[in-house]
């Protein structure tokens, strides 16, 4: 058996050789031994029949486990802390700020011009009522946040970001949506500028997963918090991913991401640590929850596939420069997450987790 084909095309040694010894990385022992024997066995034909069959069932149960149920942060790269499984990394010596790596591009804008109360904010709905006072933290161009001031009307709704051009989007909506109860600023999620016991409800999407320190965060949306507020998060987790068909080229496209996002501060991983993060940020009758979000048809995928190959293209010149990849390598996966999205087989399916935590009165 030729392990340096997938799905009947030939890919560089290298690319199998990477995979390989990633996904032994987050193998255990005995498991990582056995996992690079049969790795190992397999290069050669048996000459037992049904052997090859039942070593590569054994082997593909140990590579879903490595892939799925508990994948490791990507190790770290020249400079950095080690990064530990599940663990938001510390303020690192490096000299690299928190930064949101995925950019403002105008593609990636766009997606999330896409994202409604409906969907993204199902999770917290049941909490929430007319005349209610809301935060929406990370607000983004404000397509979330228009449909929570719709639902808490006559109360106040007021939109953070950090990033100006972000605020500029929402606002231009609000005014396009005719909703007076809303208000947008830029301001830190780790320093509002807002007084004590504010508001109702403080909603957080897709925020913690790109900060450095989002016990701090979430520390500073409970003080702004009103006695029997309510908070809610939401974040997607990167080891819950399911993408096919896949390649050598596509996982390591999966991986770079997640390493480009641990490089900048975040944790690609921490959807799975919002009860203990809720928890010790001093919220009490945490509960979690998760859903999902998936691309299965042709118009959904091409965009996926030209999403990924443009967040790749926005973090080229990082990915190089850490060694990450290659020019060359890099122009690869970009092509291959195009190509992806248009094979006509395409599907993607990954896991939000959700939590909802109070303040006590």
């Amino acid at each position: 058996m030729d392990l340096r084909t997938y799905g009947g095309q030939p890919f560089e040694e290298e690319y199998v050789s990477s995979i390989t010894e990633a996904r032994a990385a987050r193998l255990a022992e005995p498991d990582r031994g056995e996992f690079l024997s049969l790795t190992r066995a397999l290069e050669t034909p048996s000459s037992r029949a049904g052997d090859d069959d039942r070593m590569l069932a054994r082997l593909g149960g140990l590579a879903s486990r490595a892939d799925a149920y508990d994948p490791a942060p990507p190790t770290a790269g020249p400079g950095d802390e080690p990064l530990e499984r599940n663990h938001m990394p510390a303020q690192s010596n490096d000299g690299v700020r928190e930064q949101y790596s995925p950019g403002y591009g105008e593609d990636l804008v766009g997606s999330y011009q896409e994202r409604s109360v409906g969907r993204e904010a199902a999770f917290l709905r049941s909490f929430l009522r007319s005349g209610m006072k809301l935060l929406d933290c990370g607000c983004g161009p404000g397509s979330i946040t228009v449909g929570l001031g719709q639902l808490v009307s006559p109360g106040e709704v007021h939109g953070v970001d950090v990033e100006p051009s972000q605020i500029a989007i929402a606002s231009a909506r609000q005014q396009e949506a005719g909703v007076a109860n809303l208000r947008f600023e830029v301001g830190s999620v780790y320093a509002l500028s807002f007084p004590d016991d504010t508001f109702d409800v403080v909603f957080m999407h897709a925020i913690l997963q790109h900060l450095r320190e989002p016990l701090a965060a979430l520390r500073e949306a409970r003080r702004v918090l009103r006695p029997g507020g309510v908070v809610g998060v939401r974040d997607d987790d990167l080891g819950s991913l399911v993408l096919s068909p896949t390649n050598p080229d596509m996982d390591r496209l999966i991986e770079i991401l997640g390493r480009i996002m641990q490089r900048s501060g975040g944790n690609p991983y921490v959807g799975r640590t919002h009860r203990r993060l809720l928890r010790e940020a001093g919220f009490s009758r945490v509960r979690g929850s998760a859903s999902s979000e998936c691309d299965g048809t042709p118009e959904a995928t091409t965009t996926r596939g030209d999403l990924g190959a443009s967040l790749l293209a926005h973090m080229s010149d990082d990915i190089v420069a850490q060694n990450w990849a290659t020019v060359a390598q890099v122009e690869r996966m970009i092509a291959a997450s195009k190509a992806w999205g248009r094979d006509p087989d395409a599907y993607d399916v990954i896991t939000w987790c959700e939590a909802v935590g109070w303040k006590e009165s």
